[in-house]
């Protein structure tokens, strides 16, 4: 049995008739920055994050309304015992980040050089609504690009 470890171009995705394996979803809470959607950093793996890669979203409230473009998004890497953390999107309007398929629109990450997420790290999406966000709807969506790190069986 040989071991490989192999790197390559990685989207965590998420929808709920999709899930992406672990991630913790959470209602979001009217004017106050919120763990929307986190996710552990599983044991067999890293996820490293470079300048050019990027986010895009699309979230409801729930209510059959959407964010207001003026809404305020963030992403958070934080170390296991979530005491140190590091912004890989910083605080950016909703509206910046809906773009799915326009290269020149969609919203890259806020970073010169490359940023692990090593295993037992969280990836926490934060926001900050106007209403508050129910994870839940069928509506509600991402796309986080990555390169993830993870060892074969050959």
């Amino acid at each position: 049995m040989v071991v490989k470890i192999k790197e390559e171009l990685f989207f965590i995705r998420h929808s709920p008739g999709m899930p992406f394996p672990g991630i913790i979803a959470a209602d979001g809470i009217a004017l106050t920055w919120s763990d929307n959607y986190r996710l552990q950093v599983p044991q067999d793996r890293k996820y490293i994050f470079r300048p050019g890669h990027t986010f895009c979203a699309e979230f409801n409230t729930g209510a059959l309304a959407d964010y207001a473009a003026t809404d305020r998004v963030r992403i958070e890497l934080r170390d296991a015992d979530e005491k140190q953390t590091i912004q890989i999107l910083q605080d950016t309007r909703y509206g910046n980040i809906r773009h799915f398929a326009d290269r020149d629109l969609i919203r890259r990450l806020d970073i010169v050089e490359e940023v692990e997420a090593t295993a037992g790290m969280w990836i926490v999406v934060m926001t900050l609504p106007n209403l508050a966000l129910a994870p839940g709807d069928p509506d509600t969506y991402f796309t986080l690009t990555s390169d993830i790190v993870r060892q074969t069986i050959l």
